[in-house]
């Protein structure tokens, strides 16, 4: 039994709690005040199953407690293990100005802004520990709270989404940083949680990101929809708006059996010293020319983990992709 401020932490199991064997047999419940975190893994103490096998975590942005439970005591999920000391938190800077659909992300989609639907869906990641939305604009951080979020407001000086986590790092230390494109529809927590534990069983990985197959020449033709090529191992070798690589010996009609031509998915993963040194570096002429911040990755030597995955997303660049985001339910 553990006192946290108001909050009593019972935990039920046996005493090698903190190993990776252990992870399907333990039951740990927070409560106090209007602070909650219940969370239920597979078993109960009494070895009884919990309901559906599935994590329940009500959580409220003014709780100290839960933040304070979950650093000291890492959990399990039955997406598998993270090592016991490494806290993973998301972020999803949010700006207003947009040349191509200005004020997007509040932009009212089913009763609710744009922005809702992509914290949503990030929120129900199961090791996802923290998850802000950062932004420079009073409105967007208004709105965000008012559904629910956690917020803070960052400088107006930031040129990259990746720049604007990083002031957040610099406030709030974790593990690993998540940085969520806030027009980025569709995302899947399991998805997020499986990148998660393999980047976090692999230490020499500093920075990933995901990327998914093309089956349209239409997407394989859109400057928005940017595309990559990786190496045998999965390291990105360049991410580029323009088609690549050139076919140089093109079949009609044949494109996509010659090459797996592959699109990037908006998601980038930092640890925090990674973090700390994107920033550092200058934007280099190949990031400012094609608009894409990881290319200040590769120009410094980096390599980026690019994980393949067929969960399907809409990048909303213009009001005619809402249409696009029914085709996702």
């Amino acid at each position: 039994m553990f006192q946290f401020g108001t909050s009593v932490v019972s935990i039920g199991g046996s005493r090698d709690f903190f190993s990776n064997s252990f992870k399907s047999a333990f039951c740990l419940t927070v409560t106090g005040d209007a602070n909650i975190l219940a969370y239920a893994a597979r078993k109960k103490p009494d070895g009884a199953p919990c309901p559906a096998g599935k994590a329940e975590i009500f959580r409220k942005k003014e709780s100290e407690s839960y933040h304070r439970v979950v650093d000291s005591y890492r959990v399990f999920s039955g997406v598998g293990s993270v090592p016991m000391r490494a806290k993973v938190m998301a972020v999803i800077p949010a700006r207003l100005g947009s040349k191509r659909f200005n004020g997007k992300v509040l932009h009212p989609y089913k009763g609710k802004p744009l922005l809702f639907y992509v914290w949503q869906a990030v929120a129900k990641s199961r090791l996802i520990e923290r998850l802000i939305i950062a932004s420079d604009n009073s409105k967007i951080l208004y709105a965000a709270e008012q559904f629910g979020a956690e917020v803070m407001s960052t400088s107006s000086r930031h040129k990259t989404g990746s720049d604007r986590l990083a002031e957040v790092a610099e406030k709030i230390k974790a593990s690993l940083y998540v940085n969520i494109q806030a027009d980025c529809f569709g995302l899947k927590a399991t998805v997020l949680d499986r990148t998660i534990t393999k980047i976090l069983h692999t230490p020499s990985i500093e920075y990933a990101t995901l990327a998914r197959k093309i089956i349209k020449e239409t997407d394989l033709f859109n400057p928005h929809k940017v595309k990559l090529v990786c190496s045998p191992e999965g390291n990105a070798l360049w991410f580029s708006r323009y088609p690549i690589p050139y076919l140089q010996h093109y079949d009609k009609g044949q494109r996509f059996r010659q090459f797996p031509f592959l699109e990037h998915i908006g998601i980038y993963f930092f640890r925090r010293k990674a973090l700390r040194q994107f920033t550092d570096w200058t934007r280099s002429d190949l990031e400012k020319a094609e608009s894409l911040e990881q290319l200040r990755i590769l120009a410094n030597n980096k390599q980026i983990m690019t994980y393949k995955t067929s969960m399907k997303t809409v990048s909303v660049d213009s009001p005619a992709d809402l249409k696009r985001i029914k085709s996702l339910s």
